[in-house]
């Protein structure tokens, strides 16, 4: 009997070591520019051919639909949580549509952690069925963490989110088409206008104390004929000011915000967008809750409303957006400071890691859509607004564009952080931060308008405080 015990537990430890052998690896430190991935996807970038995206004059309409559950459903946000058992506040999702006869986008936030890859798949097909033609689709999130789950089909997914509802899948595609069909009927020539505005006092970087931080409130104006005005906002501060231990739905800060915006005389619409969240969380002396969640709205709300005494609209009829594929070397979820889960683990837990980033040119103004959990950290650290700014743009970048890679997060960080954002986060290892930043510097090239004037003005402050 002992002999047979002791086989069974050598059998055993010759089993894990076998499994360990095969799960795990060691992380890759290779830099960027020696990847075949890596060197591809800036050939790519370098040599994207853009159409001209002249059109006739801007037109532009926009909605929203209630997209709260029907029926009880897990919530996302923090890790695995129970069913929500009320709603704090209504879920909704926005969406702003333009068109300038050649060329055609929908930009679409839900109030939801991110925006469900199954549904940037389908979502396409699904307006088609209902006869509704948009060539390029701009997704993003207000990445709320006390909005709903189950719709991630994945293992992992389904133990962070809840188990995947199809129901819940189809429910929200029938309402994001809604939105869209309700915001393309209503289309009306419009101006626009850009403007940052310094809410620095607001955020803070979570990841280092002496790290930069981006505390730019960012806001798109759209006003048509009918002098009816929308605004598109994106900040960096994370929506993380409610407990994990409250069962109950909210939008929490970006909600307050387009509804104290909505509320005034001058509004009539108001979507916002998760930002450069990555690394930054609201700065406020006050413990998590409700009414943490609407001071940051509120704050938020009345510095954009005093910016708009001082906005000035102007036509352009240039519209243009491309889905740029983002090349990635095998996942590294690291375990230990230099271990990770190999990739082939990595895939049959979560699926294949893909990436890309969205590109949306609306005159002057260029969005880009990011894969993951973008700090703005490496903005500031690399001068995008600056950069962007010599180029003749003005740069509006977003998070959750319906890939996930994890967090991408200033690469000084990877060694020393011993933050979740950063230790387990990350899905793609070092440098990432390095790679993010060359392809946003490409793109923004790419985009650049001949003729534009070369100015380092980037916002209604000093060059010097739009980088600090």
């Amino acid at each position: 009997m002992r002999k047979i015990i002791s086989r069974v537990f050598l059998s055993s430890l010759l089993l894990l070591a076998v499994f360990l052998l095969l799960a795990v690896g060691t992380i890759d430190v290779t830099p960027p520019g020696k990847l075949p991935e890596i060197k591809n996807t800036y050939n790519f970038i370098d040599n994207l051919e853009l159409p001209s995206g002249i059109g006739q004059p801007l037109r532009a309409g926009w909605a929203s639909v209630n997209i709260t559950p029907e029926k009880p459903l897990n919530m996302a946000g923090y890790g695995p949580r129970p069913e929500f058992s009320s709603v704090h506040d209504s879920l909704f999702a926005r969406v702003v549509v333009l068109d300038n006869g050649t060329f055609s986008t929908a930009i679409i936030s839900p109030d939801i952690i991110m925006f469900p890859k199954m549904v940037r798949k389908q979502l396409k097909g699904k307006l088609r069925e209902a006869g509704i033609d948009i060539d390029f689709l701009y997704f993003t999130a207000t990445h709320t963490h006390s909005s709903f789950g189950n719709f991630d089909p994945s293992p992992a997914g389904e133990i962070i989110f809840g188990d995947f509802d199809e129901k819940n899948t189809v429910f929200l595609m029938k309402k994001l088409t809604e939105a869209v069909a309700s915001a393309k009927k209503r289309s009306l020539p419009v101006t626009i206008a850009f403007r940052k505005i310094d809410a620095r006092g607001l955020v803070h970087n979570r990841l280092s104390e002496n790290g930069l931080t981006d505390g730019w409130l960012r806001v798109i104006y759209l006003k048509n004929d009918k002098d009816e005005t929308a605004l598109i906002t994106a900040f960096s501060g994370h929506p993380v000011n409610l407990n994990s231990d409250i069962a109950a739905l909210s939008r929490d800060y970006p909600g307050v915000l387009v509804d104290a915006l909505e509320q005034t005389p001058d509004v009539d619409f108001a979507m916002f967008c998760a930002g450069m969240v990555g690394s930054h969380n609201i700065r406020l002396d006050m413990p998590k809750g409700y009414e943490k969640a609407k001071k940051a709205g509120e704050l938020l709300g009345e510095k954009v409303i005093t910016a708009m005494r001082n906005v000035q609209f102007h036509e352009d009829s240039l519209l243009r957006g491309m889905d740029i594929p983002v090349g990635l070397p095998p996942s590294q979820i690291r375990i230990a400071k230099n271990l990770r889960i190999r990739d082939w683990l990595f895939r049959a837990a979560f699926g294949p890691l893909e990436a890309n980033v969205l590109a949306l040119q609306i005159g002057d103004i260029l969005l880009l859509g990011m894969p993951c959990d973008f700090s703005g950290e490496i903005s500031m650290d690399n001068l995008f607004d600056a950069f962007a700014a010599q180029h003749g743009e003005k740069l509006f970048i977003t998070s959750f564009n319906g890939n996930y890679i994890g967090y991408i997060t200033a690469d000084q960080h990877y060694l020393e952080s011993n933050h979740d954002e950063v230790r387990i986060m990350n899905w793609v290892g070092p440098y990432k931060g390095e790679y993010f930043t060359e392809i946003t510097k490409k793109l923004i090239t790419r985009f650049s308008q001949p003729g534009m004037p070369k100015t380092t003005s980037v916002s209604e402050g000093s060059s010097k405080e739009a980088g600090h």
